[in-house]
């Protein structure tokens, strides 16, 4: 018979770990860690991670100063893929009004939307690409995909099948990666609803079979496999009525939520900031608390250009963030510096440090992004004409052992000691991930699952830490056998 513990302390204090993060530049990538291509005019970049660990880089989809607009593609090592196109580099369209927006495929296929939302959008077109850089004739007709709207009437996004998700006035309409409309979507892949009082729809995030996407009032989200559009009012995303001059970028996890930075500005002066948060949401746009805090209060100057400001997810669940402009009084660096979060909102040390800067990022960096796969960190961005790439390899450690008091959670029971298995029982259904951590703060297994296999670790003391969507709990557990 199993012994089940109710998981939680009721007066008691439950053991947690104050993390560490760990950013080493990989070297065996690009020059040092680096690669730099000049991209022959100022603005920002566009970057996908392809299955095989690729790299789908290009320049700034809107911008006119951009004279020479390339997609390349960099293999693993960060190293130009020579039998991509033309020596790792994808020409693409020049001209001045032309919007060149990347949009991420299926089995390393790729979309360029080719659009002039200014003076004749009859001449819009999606071209679908093969992972080596060739037109991919069996998309729609001879790999070109013909229509005659712009982007303030109709805004394209690709979908995590490989399709793309067009987004209207009037609704959605769903088309497979052949460039045929997914029948099995709504309404002969159509799902109509009236948006007609909104400027126009721009994708923000998507995740599964979820869109998330700002109307200009507010954000929605909205389910592709059904007609159900949740939509939240101005003052549920936006903190007032300057809406419109409110600015973000958000990002959905795992589970579905939203997580966003805001840039707030002042309510007399749009074109000045008050502050920038990190910000977060449950799947229905619902918000949620960082542990018992409302949202985390990030020292970085509010007036800084919100463009050199990004955030990802690190493999435990941490939030790392890379800025140019950290109110940091004893810095007067113009590199990028990294500072991360906990999911209870504390801060956790880069590198032992609260705000670490690599001398390695080239200064000046702007319109940064952050991307991550597995323990790979990708930072993205421009420096004058030049696009840089920037790898580091993440290991995260649990360095200090601490102690807080934790509610009492008499939903969740778990088996301790354990055997061959740790199996926990969530009559709420709250349980989002699971980690099992040494008591020297390795992290040895993870899972989205109730249950985890625990045959092949050995007998010992072990913390296991449960995010749930009510906030983190933590426990100390005993192999026996």
């Amino acid at each position: 018979m199993k012994k089940y513990l109710i998981f939680g302390c009721v007066i008691g204090l439950c053991s947690i770990f104050n993390g560490q993060i760990q950013l080493q530049r990989d070297v065996s990538f690009g020059n040092n860690g680096v690669f730099t291509y000049n991209q022959g005019g100022d603005g920002s970049v566009m970057m996908f991670i392809q299955e095989d660990n690729s790299l789908l880089v290009t320049n700034d989809p809107m911008n006119d100063l951009v004279l020479n607009r390339y997609l390349i593609k960099l293999k693993p090592d960060g190293t130009l893929d020579s039998n991509f196109s033309q020596n790792g580099y994808l020409q693409l369209d020049n001209s001045s009004n032309i919007i060149n927006r990347l949009l991420q495929g299926a089995g390393g296929k790729f979309y360029i939307n080719y659009a002039d939302p200014f003076t004749s959008p009859t001449n819009n077109h999606i071209v679908g690409y093969n992972p080596n850089g060739t037109i991919n004739t069996a998309f729609s007709n001879n790999g070109v995909f013909s229509y005659n709207f712009g982007i303030s009437d109709g805004y394209f996004t690709s979908t995590e099948d490989g399709g793309l998700l067009l987004a209207k006035h009037d609704g959605f309409i769903k088309y497979l990666q052949s460039g045929n409309v997914d029948s099995a979507i709504g309404n002969n892949g159509v799902i109509a609803f009236n948006n007609s009082n909104y400027y126009s729809l721009e994708p923000i995030a998507t995740k599964g079979n979820k869109l998330y996407y700002d109307n200009f009032a507010g954000t929605k989200r909205m389910d592709i496999y059904s007609a159900n559009i949740l939509e939240k009012e101005e003052a549920s995303i936006y903190s007032n009525s300057t809406s419109f001059n409110e600015v973000y970028r958000a990002k959905a996890k795992n589970n579905y939520g939203l997580y966003y930075f805001r840039f707030t500005p002042a309510p007399n002066n749009p074109s000045m900031n008050t502050s920038v948060r990190l910000m977060k949401t449950d799947e229905n746009l619902v918000t949620e608390s960082f542990g018992n805090i409302a949202y985390i209060e990030l020292p970085i100057s509010p007036n800084f250009n919100y463009g050199s400001t990004d955030f990802t997810y690190t493999p435990n669940g941490n939030y790392l963030i890379l800025g140019r402009k950290f109110i940091d009084p004893s810095s007067t660096s113009t590199t990028p510096a990294f500072l991360a979060y906990d999911e209870n909102g504390n801060q956790v040390n880069v590198n032992s440090q609260q705000f670490f800067t690599d001398s390695g990022i080239p200064p000046y960096l702007s319109y940064v992004k952050l991307y991550s796969k597995g323990n790979a960190i990708y930072v993205v961005g421009v420096t004058g004409n030049n696009i840089s790439v920037i790898k580091y390899n993440i290991t995260e450690t649990q360095s200090t052992l601490s102690t807080i008091e934790n509610n009492a959670d008499d939903t969740i029971i778990v088996n301790n000691p354990f055997g061959n298995s740790i199996t926990v029982k969530d009559e709420e259904k709250s349980i989002l991930k699971m980690d099992l951590y040494s008591y020297s703060g390795t992290l040895i297994l993870s899972t989205n699952k109730k249950e985890m296999a625990t045959l092949n670790i050995p007998k010992g003391s072990y913390i296991l830490k449960i995010i749930t969507k009510k906030g983190v709990i933590n426990k100390k557990l005993i192999k026996i056998h």
